[in-house]
């Protein structure tokens, strides 16, 4: 009798995802519960019920900026569905980070300035030159312990112009936490500056963006067969308004079939420099404990999405997707898509992490 232990490995990890899951959601309510509570009743709550910054918030505005807004879904085949949902996310100062980024550990979880920098060296003029470039980072901070940032991107700026020089952005799927990081620059597409959007033949939002590959199984709810288009708007620390797209295109059925973008404003209120959490009882209600509403809007979305027939996708992992990627026609002889821009006229330098631990690793 042959037992095949890969079966039998698929079938534990199979029963073991939906536990972890359930435990995740009650270990990390619970936690935010108590801190919650924490804030409301005995640090200083009279300073918190009138909205007074606290500690938490005595931070610089070279550090940490923060955007409000709107994040919007938009799947157009095999079936419409949209959905929207606000959100706060933090550009952090890398080259001067605030004290709260190290002392969460979110630093741990993200790449550092000088990490961001060897990745453009190739590409960026002066990249080892610290008073001419600054390295931020647009994600959403962690909250009680939870994190579930989608997608974060980096940003290396001229310090003197502002101007954006070179992107990174890492991609996170849920639930299994596997990441991958690419090289883009949004302005080089087709040698020209970012412009206006357009609304194409298929009824898509078109902006000006760097195609990469599809290299990571995101959502259940999409095969691997389409690529991204990525833009992110200049001079994020200058201009107070901030755009982030990632379209999937070139799908061999579908076309350009799915949109989702990030519009926010800086905030400019008197907790503009306070974490969702910190600034007082009214941005609590508005924006507090944001990733665990980000992963609720997920798995509601996905619950919705399979009541609907949605076909689910199980993830093909990442060393076939490695493959996958690079059978992709990425010179710019390819006839059949655009990647002969790929990442904006520069390499993407694709690099992945697997997921922390069993049973997500796939």
């Amino acid at each position: 009798m042959i037992i095949n232990y890969r079966i039998i490995n698929d079938c534990m990890q199979q029963f073991a995802q939906p536990l972890v899951i359930i435990f995740s959601i009650l270990y990390f309510c619970t936690r935010a519960t108590f801190g919650t509570l924490t804030l409301l009743f005995l640090r200083n709550p009279i300073k918190y019920l009138l909205n007074i910054s606290s500690e938490e918030c005595v931070v610089r505005e070279n550090e940490v900026l923060f955007f409000d807004g709107i994040v919007t879904h938009y799947r157009k085949k095999p079936m419409k569905r949209r959905f929207v949902y606000p959100l706060r996310m933090a550009l952090v100062n890398l080259s001067e980070p605030p004290l709260w980024w190290t002392r969460t550990g979110q630093n741990k979880l993200h790449l550092t300035a000088k990490e961001v920098l060897e990745r453009c060296e190739e590409d960026v003029v002066d990249v080892t030159d610290d008073d001419k470039l600054e390295v931020r980072l647009l994600t959403s901070p962690m909250s009680f312990g939870y994190h579930q940032n989608p997608i974060s991107v980096y940003y290396v700026i001229d310090k003197v112009t502002k101007e954006v020089l070179m992107n990174v952005t890492e991609v996170t799927n849920t639930p299994w936490g596997e990441t991958v990081r690419m090289n883009f620059n949004s302005k080089n597409v087709n040698n020209n500056r970012v412009g206006s959007s357009k609304v194409t033949k298929t009824g898509m939002t078109e902006v000006p963006g760097a195609y990469v590959p599809k290299a990571l199984h995101v959502s259940p709810f999409m095969d691997m067969k389409s690529n991204w288009r990525i833009f992110a708007s200049d001079m994020p620390t200058k201009n107070k308004q901030l755009k982030l797209t990632v379209d999937c295109v070139e799908h061999p059925e579908y076309g350009d079939f799915f949109h989702a973008s990030f519009v926010a404003k800086r905030d400019d209120s008197e907790t503009r420099l306070c974490r969702n959490d910190y600034g007082g009882i009214r941005l609590l209600y508005r924006r507090g404990l944001s990733p665990h509403r980000v992963a609720f809007w997920i798995y509601h979305q996905a619950i919705l999405l399979l009541r609907m027939g949605a076909t689910f996708y199980s993830p093909p992992g990442l060393s076939n997707v490695k493959r996958d990627m690079l059978d992709k026609k990425l010179t710019k002889n390819s006839n059949s898509s655009k990647l002969a821009t790929i990442g904006g006229g520069c390499p993407a330098r694709v690099n992945w992490e697997e997921a922390k631990s069993w049973p997500w690793k796939t």
